[in-house]
């Protein structure tokens, strides 16, 4: 947007419950931390059938940026009802859940292309993957396409991801199904970066979180959804950021 990030005017959404508001919490410290102070901030309950009162508010306080939370349904509806009342912030983005699906590319269709979004990846640059991640990526591509007729979305890849974390690199480990020698043989667990289909390693700290886990910036550009930021993993470079709505 050609503007310095403290001068940017920016509006915080989110949808009621604690993914909406502990998410929201995060892009909080975040914008804090940048010396951003949010221009309007709101919320909506989970179900929202109108934002036309959350949207007018947002418009008359005229924002850069909207960063939402939300999922697909109250997304949609968002983007929808943002055209319809002449809304068109210069950069919209996401944070993972709602802008992610095809749920979400079927609702809006061509006013998708530009909205950007934090998500877990999707299909990294290959390079950046283990020979055996390559070869596992290009059939679970080929696989899923062929039963579903469509490209694998977020959800998929992490739940392919997951279930082979547990099938070959727990599982075998913990030669049983105990759950102490389960989660034993997941934190032991130690996979380097790239040897994930999206990326990942895996090597879980004592919170059980991975600490070989991590997000992306993803932009839809011509209705396909395109890893932009990091450098070292993207596909493709980052086009305008005003959505197409």
């Amino acid at each position: 947007l050609g503007k310095d990030p403290s001068s940017l005017r920016v509006a915080v959404l989110n949808i009621q419950g604690s993914y909406g508001e502990d998410t929201t919490q995060g892009v909080l410290d975040t914008l804090k931390a940048a010396g951003v102070t949010p221009v309007d901030q709101a919320n909506y309950a989970f179900g929202v059938k109108d934002l036309t009162s959350v949207i007018l508010k947002e418009k008359q306080a005229n924002p850069d940026v909207v960063i939402a939370t939300s999922y697909p349904p109250d997304t949609i509806l968002y983007i929808q009802q943002s055209a319809q009342l002449g809304f068109h912030p210069g950069a919209y983005i996401g944070t993972g859940a709602g802008q992610t699906t095809a749920q979400f590319l079927d609702g809006v269709k061509g006013a998708a292309n530009g909205v950007l979004s934090a998500a877990s990846p999707i299909k990294v640059n290959p390079s950046q993957l283990s020979a055996d991640a390559q070869a596992a990526m290009t059939k679970f591509d080929a696989d899923y396409q062929a039963k579903y007729n469509t490209a694998p979305d977020q959800g998929a890849t992490l739940a392919y991801v997951g279930m082979m974390d547990l099938l070959k690199d727990v599982l075998p480990q913990a030669g049983s199904t105990d759950p102490d020698k389960v989660r034993a043989a997941a934190l032991a667990a130690d996979q380097p970066l790239g040897s994930s289909i999206n990326g990942w390693g895996l090597k879980f700290d004592a919170n059980g979180q991975n600490t070989r886990a991590s997000v992306v910036i993803v932009q839809w550009q011509s209705g396909a959804l395109k890893i932009v930021y990091p450098a070292n993993v993207a596909e493709a470079t980052l086009q305008s950021v005003t959505p197409n709505w």
